[in-house]
This record gives structure tokens, sequence and C-alpha cells, in this order.
């Protein structure tokens, strides 16, 4: 039996329930007699809206399911309610992407929806694919991952590595960290804007998500008396991503610690998505585990935007406890679990990895040199294309005289987006959308523009952030020119200054 832990910012804390036995298996069929009929997330609505001609929504609840003759053998099969409610708008989006309806672009789309560098012709490290094609590791790897895998990724993010284990890239980090730590009924802080899929992993397992907001003037610094407003006896954790998906900033020092120290003063464990952690290139980034004295942090990362891998599928939990809470508690045993049902990462990525990383930490090698200059090329490249973005979304929509589509952007200082916000009476002015709306429509702005000029961006509904629209940063600096040439010309033809053929 886990132990109580007395410490007061631990005593809502449990490991996840699993059925009394040794590996975390919650049993779906137990949810559905306590959960509600639940509808799809207003973000996965507004994705079945912008591409209703794809198909039917992507989510769904237990009623519409609900066809199977009574007569029948199977009448009692049910697909659980929580699993049909928690969608992923991202992929729902980009999964059902229509075909632009403007002839001129046909088969000439330009996405600047997701965050995959590969997309863009961003390619791993040399090193690190050749350290994979001379990998021979073909057996089941530890539950937990392979010991040198382990120790260089604990070298790489400062941490030991009996601390880390290895997932499935970064979002079966956010799996595991999220059902380790909170039990059906429980709670876990999000913030607003914020990444899908912490609220879809949240509904999945039958989690209330809590939204925060983020202050855009305040380089996006949470709102610390909202955490204190939202927080109940049901809360366990707060999810804090730095640096920013979607909003692109990077969190100093000074704000991470108030964070860290506000975590503590409510008893919440700090599950950190670091994903984007070495790809900060207007301020240092700083790892919420080395400013967080007495919270418990488990920091969450991956190689799939640091290094350009994102199909390679690696990704890491670290687990710093100063205090013994998440011991105590039972979560670092519930994420042991977890990872003995998973069994983490292919063994040959693994060793790629291990290699990679050792070679890249004996200091004043070649290997060294050239992990340190995929970075700074990174970063140098993410830099250029994101001030290029700001610069055409700024003058968007004002050739002739016309009136700009955004806002003026905050410039992001590092991960791989531009976050914008429609500018007042945006949509109007276009003559898209309902002309009573408060907030001008993005899902019908984003919609006219993929069926109008072939560039797909994402709707802030997706970040639970209407009004807003998202662009990544990984496309080239000549596909962006394109994109927003293309949005001029559009805008251009509603005034009736210029033809759309005028490409």
């Amino acid at each position: 039996e886990m132990s109580r832990p007395e410490n007061a910012s631990g005593v809502r804390l449990r490991a996840n329930s699993f059925d009394g036995v040794s590996v975390a298996r919650p049993r779906f069929t137990d949810f559905t007699g306590a959960l509600a009929p639940t509808p799809a997330p207003s973000s996965s609505i507004a994705a079945s809206a912008l591409f209703s001609s794809a198909g039917g929504p992507p989510g769904g609840n237990e009623a519409e399911y609900n066809v199977i003759d009574e007569k029948s053998p199977y009448a009692r099969l049910r697909a659980p309610i929580n699993v049909l409610a928690a969608t992923n708008p991202i992929r729902a989006i980009t999964d059902a992407l229509p075909t632009p309806t403007n002839e001129m672009y046909a088969h000439k789309t330009i996405s600047l929806a997701v965050g995959d560098p590969t997309a863009a012709g961003l390619t791993p490290p040399e090193k690190l694919t050749r350290a994979l094609r001379d990998t021979e590791r073909h057996g089941y790897p530890p539950s937990v991952g392979h010991t040198d895998c382990r120790a260089a990724v604990a070298a790489h993010i400062n941490a030991n590595t009996e601390d880390v284990m290895l997932t499935a890239g970064c979002s079966q980090a956010l799996e595991h960290a999220i059902r380790s730590l909170a039990s059906q009924g429980s709670s876990v802080l999000i913030p607003s804007p914020g990444f899908p899929l912490y609220e879809t992993l949240c509904k999945l397992h039958g989690v209330q998500a809590k939204r925060y907001p983020l202050h855009a003037l305040q380089n996006f610094m949470p709102d610390l008396n909202a955490w204190r407003r939202l927080v109940d006896d049901t809360t366990v954790a707060v999810v804090v991503c730095n640096p920013g998906n979607p909003t692109g900033h990077v969190s100093t020092r000074t704000e991470l610690t108030q964070m860290a120290n506000a975590a503590a003063e409510l008893g919440l464990v700090v599950l950190a998505d670091e994903v984007y952690s070495s790809l900060a290139f207007a301020r240092p980034f700083v790892p919420m585990a080395s400013v967080s004295e007495r919270a418990p942090v488990l920091s969450l990362g991956a190689i799939s935007k640091n290094l350009y891998a994102p199909g390679w599928r690696l990704g890491w939990i670290a687990v710093h406890d100063r205090a013994g809470i998440l011991e105590m508690s039972g979560v670092r045993r519930a994420l042991l679990n977890l990872c003995q049902v998973s069994l983490g990462p292919c063994s040959l990525v693994q060793g790629a990895v291990a290699r990679y990383f050792t070679d890249a930490q004996v200091a004043g090698s070649e290997a060294q040199r050239c992990a340190e200059s995929h970075i700074a090329d990174a970063c140098s490249t993410l830099a250029k294309r994101a001030a290029a973005a700001s610069r055409h979304a700024t003058e968007a929509g004002t050739a002739g005289g016309g009136a700009p589509l955004f806002e003026p952007p905050a410039p992001p200082a590092g991960a791989m987006y531009l976050w914008l916000r429609l500018a007042p009476g945006t949509c109007r002015s276009l003559k898209i959308g309902k002309d009573d709306d408060a907030v001008d429509d993005e899902v019908a702005f984003v919609s006219e523009v993929l069926r109008e000029c072939a560039v797909v961006m994402l709707p802030g509904s997706c970040f639970s952030a209407p009004g807003h629209v998202r662009i990544s940063t990984v496309a080239s600096e000549d596909a962006l020119s394109e994109a927003f040439h293309r949005i001029e010309l559009w805008c251009a033809s509603l005034r009736g200054d210029a033809p759309m053929d005028a490409a």
C-alpha cells in the first residue's frame, strides 16, 4: 500500500485506481455507467463545421450509435462514451481535408496547419539517421526504456537516469502523466489557449479539464489568480507549456518561479510540456524543474520537434520529486505500470537516440559540434520564418488601402507557430460568417481561405480561443510568401480591385 502524504501539497493526490491489479488498465466499461452522454467538444464541432463536406462530425455520443437491433446478440455492444467524446481537433481537421474549390490552385495546397518540420523539408541530423541505420537492436525493450537511452536522455535534460521513463512520443508521455495522476472525477488545470490534446486526454479518462487564461499582453503568463479560483478538492495537477503552443511564447525564469510557487501553494503537480525546449530563439529556455523547489514536476519531452523526427515516436517523462510526494502517493509506481503496458518506443530508435545523445555529450567532439550546429540552425531557420510570417500577417489585407485582416501579432520567441487574432470586423468586411457575431468567426474565415486560396490554417477554436488563427512557421519563406500572396489576391477580388486569376 502507498502511504498518504502528510504534506498539505499532496493530500489530494492518489495514483489512478487499477481495479486491484498491478498494471494500469482501467476498464472503460466502468466509466460508461458514471458518465452522462457527452456531446463532442466545441473544438470538434468547429472542426466538423469547417470541413462538413468531408463527412460527419469527428466526435459523437452514445445516442448516435445506439442503432443495433435490440434482438441482436450484439445489442449490448456500445463504444465507451468518453472515447467517442475524446477527439483530437487538429487531427480531425487534417485527416479530413477537402479539395479546395479554386481550380487555379488545384493540387497546389499550402499547409500552414501542422507543426511537422519534415513536411517543409526539414530533416533529422545526419548523424542521428546514420545511428539508426547502424543500430542492431531488435528485441523487446525494458518497460521504461533501454538504460543507455534513458541515461543519454537524462544527461541531455539534466535529470537522473532512474527518473526518466521513455514513451512513444510526447503525446504518450502526456497520457501517461494524466492517467497516473488523475482518477475518474479528478480535475486538471490546462492553459487557454492551449494544445487541444490536453483536454482530449482528460475526456478520454473521465477527468475534468479546467481552463485557465494566459495573458497575451504579458508574455502569455498564466493568470495565477485563476488557478486559485479553479482549484478545489478534485484538482491534482496543472499543465504548463513552455515554449508555448499555439502562442510561440517562451517563459522567463521569474515567470516560471512564480508558477512553481503557486503550484506548491495549491498542492498541484506541474505537468511541464517542454517538447519545444531546444527551439527557443528569442530568449533562453528554462526548465520548470530547475526552479521548482517544492512542487513535484513531471517534465515531458521528445525528439519530434527539436530533432525534426516526429515520426520516430520517442518521448520521455522525467520525474522531479524532491519531497517524495509522487513516491508516497503511488504516482511513480503508476507511471511504471503504464510503461509496462505500453512498452515504450521502438528498440531501434532507442539505440539510435542513445548513440546520438551520448556522442554529443563528449566535450569538443565532432558529434557535439554537429548536435550544437543542428539546434543553432533550427533556431535560426525558425526565427527567420517566424519573422517572415509575422511581417506577412501584419500586412495581410492592406494592399490597395484595404484594412488589415489581423491585429499586430506578438512576435514568437520559440516553438514553430504564429498566433494571430482576427482584426475586429474582418469577417464582416469580407462578407463571411454572421453579421451579428460578437467575435469574428475564424472558422468561417479559415474555411474560405482554404476553399479560395488552397491555404490551410487552424481555427482558434481548436485551442479554445475563438477569433484567433494559428499558422505553422515550419513552412519555407517562399511558401509563406505565396500563401499570403494568394490571400491578398482573394481580398482584392472581394473588394473588386483585382480578379482571382491575377496570380
